[in-house]
């Protein structure tokens, strides 16, 4: 594993029996014997940790949000030989739920979904802190922290479609930090499809602080 902070990847690596520790990705791809790598540091450093990954010729799965922005992802894709990205919308219930809407035995529209409702993505009794309220560092708040999984979600049960159309309201209401912390994105699909979700940083004993 690694991990710039010494003493807590210690205890991290006490706890779960980890005996190798590095303080650097250079060091770790340096000692060798590594097939993969997984890559769970702050958002702006997805990038070019990836690439520094591939090109040593490794596999590489990194956590969501892929990169700070579309750029970057492009600069990883040129550098691909597998990139892997967490997201939750592949569970037995999605795929059993986009199962039944492409027969038609769900929906509002008879032969096809004519709308869809994400609910609200947030962060239970957990408040945003640390570099995941500043943009330098986490690149977005809400919307890339928990509105990627509701957008892909929705895209995915709805048969893969292509976005045509989006409004978006994204706001920073209950925080003093540089990130969104909250927002409502609809959004028309190419085949007449529309999403509905809202989503935030912050829910506790089900209310905004």
């Amino acid at each position: 594993m690694v991990n710039h902070r010494q003493e807590s990847m210690s205890i991290f690596a006490q706890q779960f029996a980890i005996p190798r520790q590095y303080t650097s990705l250079d060091d770790l791809i340096a000692a060798g014997e590594v097939d993969a790598i997984s890559i769970n540091s702050p958002n702006y450093l997805h990038a070019p940790q990836t690439i520094r990954t591939l090109e040593a010729g490794l596999h590489v799965m990194v956590e969501k949000p892929m990169a700070m922005n579309a750029d970057e992802a492009r600069q990883m894709n040129r550098r691909q030989r597998t990139i892997g990205c967490e997201i939750d919308g592949r569970s037995l219930l999605a795929l059993r739920s986009r199962s039944a809407l492409a027969q038609a035995t769900l929906g509002c529209g008879g032969d096809r979904v004519d709308c869809a409702h994400e609910g609200c993505g947030v962060h239970v009794h957990w408040g945003p802190s640390g570099w995941f309220t500043q943009a330098k560092y986490a690149g977005g708040g809400a919307l890339v922290d928990m509105g990627i999984h509701a957008i892909d979600m929705a895209r995915f049960l709805l048969g893969d479609q292509q976005p045509v159309r989006v409004y978006a309201d994204i706001r920073t209401e209950y925080g003093d930090y540089d990130v969104d912390d909250t927002g409502t994105i609809l959004i028309t699909w190419d085949n007449g499809a529309t999403s509905t979700i809202e989503i935030g940083l912050v829910a506790a004993a089900g209310r905004w602080p």
